[in-house]
């Protein structure tokens, strides 16, 4: 049996055609982290062939094809992959806009993920703006023009696949406790106070901090300092709870490999390290 909600995003209301930024800037403007299948020239040339009524098909990054299936004043639609689908909004909330991002996973037994974040898309805790369910489900916009958010959820869908993805920190802490038993820190150069006081120059560092448990910061930092994660944006910004694609679970684990590739060693040599 499944149960179907509607939630309306507090107060937001869809923005209008003439507003400033136009729902081609938000596509064009979508961070790399998001969209790591997908170059600059991809999504232009999704765009001019949408623009002239073309399917808007590229070949990607992951030698697979990747479509923009819909872009109007109010929102946009992308299939990133076979698995992966954006719905994006722009909305309006006093006066500021809102990007809102339903990300759709799987296909056999998919679930989504509800994300906010300013114009800029520098990320909005989903909390300050809704309540979601704490079960798994799937989200859709009831309409093009409107930001009710109909949700599905059901004992159906697949809990082994919702409990395999992770979010951004608890990825940093999964990465730290198995890298302090795998890199040798002195080999690598690593000094214990490289990480204690933070990478305060991230825009939501201080959020880490005030929001996240004791240890989550420190791991935050230790893998920023070594270079396997490095923000969603060019500022740098961590987003926490936000999920991982495969893509770039697949980058992160590589940069960790090649790390341990390099510096591997005896993890007795890092019991001076509070991490």
């Amino acid at each position: 049996m499944r149960k179907i909600i509607i939630l309306g995003i507090l107060i937001l209301t869809t923005f209008a055609a003439e507003a400033q930024n136009t729902m081609k800037d938000v596509f064009l403007s979508m961070p790399k982290s998001l969209t790591p299948e997908l170059t600059e020239n991809n999504r232009l040339d999704m765009v001019d062939f949408i623009e002239s009524k073309m399917k808007a098909r590229v070949d990607n990054l992951l030698d697979g094809h990747s479509e923009l299936l819909m872009l109007n004043d109010k929102a946009f639609s992308l299939q990133i992959s076979e698995t992966l689908r954006y719905d994006v909004r722009l909305l309006l909330a006093d006066g500021d806009s809102i990007i809102c991002l339903v990300a759709t996973y799987g296909k056999d037994a998919p679930e989504s993920n509800v994300t906010f974040y300013k114009a800029s898309w520098e990320p909005i805790p989903s909390s300050q703006l809704i309540t979601l369910p704490q079960q798994m489900y799937v989200a859709s916009f009831v309409s093009p023009d409107n930001s009710d958010l109909q949700i599905i959820y059901s004992q159906a869908l697949n809990p082994v696949a919702m409990e395999g993805q992770k979010n951004e920190k608890e990825m940093a802490v999964m990465l730290t406790n198995f890298l302090k038993n795998h890199l040798d820190f002195g080999k690598y150069g690593f000094q214990k106070t490289d990480f204690l006081n933070g990478p305060y120059d991230l825009p939501d560092y201080r959020y880490c901090i005030e929001y996240y448990p004791a240890n989550y910061p420190d791991a935050i930092s230790f893998v920023y300092d070594l270079g396997i994660i490095t923000g969603v944006d060019d500022a740098g910004t961590f987003s926490g709870d936000g999920l991982m694609t495969r893509a770039q679970a697949c980058l992160v684990l590589k940069r960790t490999m090649d790390l341990i590739g390099l510096y591997g060693g005896n993890a007795e040599d890092n019991r001076e390290y509070h991490i």
